[in-house]
C-alpha cells in the first residue's frame, strides 16, 4: 500500500502523488492527492488509426511486397501475383454490384 510521508495507508481506490509546486521565488513541494481513476492512462490517449489510414498501409504493404517480388524473381514475379489477384478482383467487383 502507498504511503505520503506519516500519512496513513490509503484505499486501493485512492493514489498518492508528489506533485512538485514550485514558484521561480521559493521552492514550495506540496503533496496532492488523486483518485487512481481520474487519471489517464497511456492506453486511453493513445489515438486510433482511422480506416482509411488502415487500408492505405495495407495497400501499400501489397505493392511493396509485389515489388520485392518483381526484384527477386524478375518477370515472372510481376505477371504471376497479377494473375492470380484476377480472380480476387472479380469476386469484389461481384460482391460490390451486388450491393
Amino acid at each position: 500500500m502507498p504511503q505520503c510521508g506519516n500519512a496513513p495507508h490509503y484505499n486501493r481506490a485512492r493514489a498518492c502523488y508528489l506533485v512538485n509546486q514550485h514558484d521561480l521565488i521559493g521552492f514550495d513541494i506540496k503533496m496532492t492527492f488523486a483518485d487512481a481513476s481520474s487519471l489517464h492512462t497511456q492506453a486511453e490517449t493513445k489515438k486510433k488509426k482511422s480506416p482509411d489510414a488502415v487500408i492505405l498501409l495495407a495497400a501499400l504493404l501489397l505493392i511493396a511486397m509485389w515489388g520485392l517480388s518483381v526484384f527477386l524473381f524478375g518477370i515472372p514475379g510481376l505477371y504471376i501475383p497479377a494473375l492470380g489477384a484476377v480472380p480476387v478482383v472479380w469476386v469484389i467487383l461481384i460482391a460490390i454490384t451486388q450491393g
